[in-house]
């Protein structure tokens, strides 16, 4: 009797270890759950390059204060986003851009880490505006490098890079994962092409 009293106590108990354990289980899953909605999604890792999404993080906040400066040929802005404003005293080259891409909308960065701390290669993804144009395709601007100070701010560094930082670019740049960005956008390219006669008659005077 007294055997079959312990067994059922010790079923009981395990019963109850179980269950904790199980309503562990379900709240580590929860809060991986809601941890991961918090975290900008890793995309890629092609040949070992991880690549992460921003749509609207500080670094993606940066690009698009930094396009938006461009297209409204707003040299104050401009300065206050790179570490060499000197770049932005003469504006002539922006002026002339300007009047080609009005506008940069829907803007993504796909960023890698850069070769030193607090470093990174920002792939910008965006919808132009075209003057004359119809349709609004998608382009990937030239990879911006930015780096993050003591204090927590980016800024784009546009300096001259030098030959470790440049061959490190075109070394990720060539990454599986890079490449399906760069396909991506020249997909949405070619439909525009098809689609749009203003675009193809812009695409043709370009290429």
């Amino acid at each position: 009797m007294k055997d079959k009293e312990r067994d059922q106590k010790i079923k009981k108990m395990l019963i109850g270890l179980w269950s904790i354990f199980i309503i562990m289980l379900a709240f580590l899953a929860v809060f991986s759950v809601l941890n991961w909605k918090d975290i900008k999604q890793d995309l890629f890792k092609g040949k070992g390059v991880l690549i992460t999404e921003d749509r609207s993080g500080e670094i993606n906040i940066l690009i698009a204060a930094y396009l938006e400066g461009l297209s409204n040929t707003d040299d104050n802005t401009l300065m206050r986003l790179v570490l060499d404003p000197t770049q932005f005293n003469d504006m002539t080259v922006v002026k002339s851009r300007s009047k080609v891409i009005t506008q940069y909308n829907n803007i993504v960065c796909y960023i890698v880490d850069g070769l030193k701390e607090n470093t990174y290669i920002v792939f910008a993804v965006t919808n132009i505006t075209i003057s004359g144009v119809d349709s609004t395709p998608l382009d990937i601007l030239p990879p911006f490098l930015v780096v993050k100070d003591d204090k927590g701010r980016y800024w784009i560094d546009n300096r001259p890079k030098d030959k470790e930082t440049e061959e490190y670019i075109d070394e990720i740049s060539g990454d599986s994962g890079i490449q399906e960005i760069y396909k991506k956008v020249m997909d949405d390219q070619e439909r525009c092409v098809n689609e749009d006669p203003t675009f193809k008659n812009f695409y043709e005077k370009l290429y």
